[in-house]
């Protein structure tokens, strides 16, 4: 079993600021909906 836990960095929040993960990234292009 796999778990992501998002939010959980420093300043929280989905996405971070200062991450590049695949999921921050499709967030910021539109094609993840948080």
């Amino acid at each position: 079993m796999r778990v992501k836990v998002l939010g959980s960095a420093a300043g929280g929040g989905f996405p971070q600021w200062n991450c590049g993960c695949s999921n921050c990234r499709r967030f910021r292009l539109g094609a993840l909906r948080a």
